[in-house]
């Protein structure tokens, strides 16, 4: 899957180099029964960054990622991941549609503009 991380200018080489990171899950992972992939892979993006959890939440708070392989079927708005060690297969999500055009469409609209008025209104750039 090709990810594209939109990042904030606020991030520098170090800290860009390791949100990167956390969205590349490594093969190295071994699992014990009561681990869960997400819990040892950051654990090791700390360890390896030598940064906290807390600063490393807050570097990943500056930047979003998505799957370049998958887009809304009606807007083409790319979708967005929450979790590296989660990826979606792009064959399960054909015919994809985000919550603004579901929204839209389930509603059936016949007014754009006011149903485009009471949306929330969206900033899909973290900054």
């Amino acid at each position: 899957m090709r990810i594209h991380l939109v990042s904030n200018s606020m991030l520098n080489g170090r800290s860009l180099q390791m949100c990167q990171d956390y969205w590349k899950p490594s093969q190295y992972m071994q699992l014990t029964p009561y681990e869960s992939p997400l819990k040892q892979h950051i654990y090791y993006i700390c360890q390896h960054y030598q940064v906290s959890f807390e600063e490393l939440y807050h570097k990943l708070s500056l930047i979003k990622a998505y799957a370049l392989d998958i887009q809304c079927d009606c807007c083409g708005k790319m979708y967005e991941l929450e979790n590296p060690c989660d990826l979606p297969n792009p064959t399960s999500l054909i015919g994809w549609r985000c919550t603004e055009c579901t929204l839209f469409k389930n509603t059936g609209v016949i007014h754009l503009d006011e149903f485009l008025s009471r949306l929330e209104p969206y900033d899909d750039i973290p900054f």
